[in-house]
């Protein structure tokens, strides 16, 4: 009923309305662009969850050492300069003479040990267990010692220094991440709806106003290093929760105080035909679909011919094509982004490989394999397409079941269930962070797999800073989990952003999030 009646809104707005076939429309006669970010944060902390979306406000406020750009290359942020000791322990960061505060105030490399201090004393972080490679910082955490111990210093003024434990060749990916954007920590934790005037912004733009709406008005800030590459847009923050309504909005056509002129998340179902009328741009992602197991099933699925079997009739290119090519790229290899270019999965099903693995198990063809996925949109629609292919083309049954995810979690743990759709979105850009879903010493390792030369393989390449050296590595691993076959990629996820067509100059980053600076109206 709720979908129904947006359309019905929807249908009455454009017939009420006159647009020209053809022509661009002016979409600023409010003197903003409207970006909705679903959900409003509570504060501009933000490190008690792992929501990227509203993230985006603090890519948009807030700037730290480095950062990440749209091919997700790490470039330089406040920090205008780095380099890393011969042993690869300290890293030395210069913080640039034109870092300001959007006071004024200048920016200094004791603002950012200050920064790492809160961050790390914050019991509520997780992402603080990050920092847990610099030296010291576990110590503290103890109360062993006091943050003197800490090997984060400011040198002078303007020179940063941070030692590590061992050898860690992500650090800096871990560094640009939106969270480690300097910002006034203790200050922010208990919202900013009344004193968004005395926050002191280190990003490209500043909060003009909160509205009556809680809408959050940001414009340029005037006092950023960097200003001339920033846009002159005001643009206004909505947060619609409702995905229908939101696009109910984007595709308003008069200009009105309720238009939306970019967003995320629309209706899955809406993509193909959103990107056929040319308002969805796609940048690529770091997420990736996986199809796993129960290895420790004593029935079926613990048989590695079953498994192969289910990984040789997956039509990746199939399921791609139903959504939106430009969504979902089928998967060769368990890792986006691989410096191997060779496949190592099939991309088309392969039906007679299938049954040929399917002869050498003890299959009846009265078994019925429970699928289960977190409840949402996205997950429903993959795990149905992936159940509708196993039957029709083996006849075998697969029923999907959605759960909470506390529940998911509880049935994951009792191994409730024979095949587990997930969806892995790491932190930052990352090649261990995959790899490490497979290690038996990972918390991520939700579906238990344990191989001991693939752990030792995962140990040596998290200290290999040598990235030819680490990619041997990798591929090792890539060989052992082929064999082994605990999960089955089934593809990688591009970032799906709804844009009038008359805006440029807005991204999506590796990690999601949206960049806003290079905005354009034409």
């Amino acid at each position: 009923m709720k979908k129904m009646f947006y359309v019905i809104v929807l249908i009455g707005i454009l017939i009420c309305s006159v647009s020209i076939e053809g022509e661009h429309k002016e979409i600023t006669s409010n003197n903003y662009i409207t970006y909705n970010l679903g959900e409003r944060p509570n504060n501009l902390i933000m490190t008690d969850n792992y929501d990227v979306r509203s993230k985006d406000l603090l890519v948009a406020l807030f700037q730290g050492l480095v950062s990440e750009d749209f091919n997700g290359e790490i470039v330089n942020g406040l920090a205008e300069d780095y380099k890393t000791s011969d042993d690869g322990l300290e890293y030395i960061f210069t913080i640039r003479e034109s870092a300001t505060y959007s006071n004024g105030d200048k920016i200094t490399a004791q603002d950012f040990v200050k920064f790492f201090k809160s961050f790390i004393e914050d019991n509520k972080n997780v992402y603080s267990e990050q920092l847990n490679c610099i030296f010291g910082v576990q110590d503290y955490k103890s109360k062993k010692i006091s943050f003197d111990g800490v090997a984060i210093k400011a040198k002078d003024r303007n020179t940063l220094s941070i030692r590590l434990n061992n050898k860690c060749p992500y650090f800096i990916k871990i560094l640009s991440h939106p969270v480690y954007a300097l910002r006034d920590y203790d200050n922010l934790n208990k919202g900013f709806n009344d004193k968004y005037s005395k926050i002191r912004f280190t990003g490209p733009f500043v909060i003009d106003n909160i509205n009556e709406k809680k809408q959050i008005m940001i414009s340029k800030n005037p006092n950023y290093y960097d200003k001339s590459q920033v846009t002159d847009e005001k643009i206004r923050i909505s947060f619609i929760g409702d995905k229908e309504k939101a696009l109910a909005y984007f595709e308003l056509k008069d200009e009105s105080d309720d238009n939306i002129h970019i967003m995320m998340d629309s209706p899955i179902n809406e993509y193909q035909r959103l990107g056929e009328e040319g308002k969805v741009r796609s940048f690529p992602s770091n997420s990736v679909y996986y199809l796993n197991f129960n290895k420790d099933s004593k029935g079926l699925v613990g048989d590695i011919n079953f498994r192969n079997a289910i990984n040789s009739i997956l039509s990746k290119e199939y399921y791609a094509q139903q959504i939106s090519k430009n969504f979902a790229i089928p998967a060769s290899l368990y890792v986006p982004k691989n410096s191997s270019n060779r496949k190592i999965f099939d991309t088309f099903a392969n039906k007679n490989a299938s049954i040929e693995y399917l002869k050498k198990t003890k299959i009846t063809g009265k078994e019925n394999f429970v699928l289960v996925y977190e409840e949402t949109s996205y997950n429903k629609r993959i795990a149905e397409d992936i159940a509708k292919n196993i039957l029709q083309d083996l006849g075998i049954s697969v029923s999907p079941k959605g759960y909470k995810k506390e529940e998911l979690e509880k049935v994951l743990k009792e191994k409730q269930y024979d095949l587990y759709l997930s969806m892995f979105n790491p932190l930052y850009s990352d090649l261990h962070l995959y790899y490490d879903i497979w290690s038996s010493k990972s918390s991520k390792n939700i579906i238990g797999y344990r191989n001991e030369k693939y752990d030792e393989l995962i140990k040596a390449a998290k200290e290999e800073i040598v990235e030819k050296e680490r990619n041997a590595l990798y591929r090792q691993c890539d060989e052992i989990l082929r064999q082994d076959l605990p999960s089955v990629p089934i593809y990688y996820l591009n970032s799906m952003v709804c844009i009038r067509p008359n805006i440029t100059g807005v991204y999506a980053t590796a990690l999601g999030n949206i960049k806003l600076e290079l905005l354009k109206v034409e």
